[in-house]
């Protein structure tokens, strides 16, 4: 087949898009808590009814 007048340009391909930036690594943790060596409850003598025993407050 013949065509006639001039084909037309092809167009522009438009521009990828920027790649995003790659996040930084989160900072690193903090330092873990020394274990208590004494088995005395944490609380004050008056707030502990069992000064010697373990504080049934547990602290993971």
């Amino acid at each position: 087949m013949v065509f006639s007048g001039d084909r037309g340009d092809r167009g522009d391909r438009g521009d990828r898009g920027g790649r995003g930036s790659r996040g930084g690594w989160g900072s690193r943790g903090g330092r873990g808590s020394r274990g208590r060596i004494n088995n005395q409850c944490p609380m004050p003598n008056a707030q502990c009814p069992m000064p010697n025993a373990q504080c049934p407050i547990t602290n993971n």
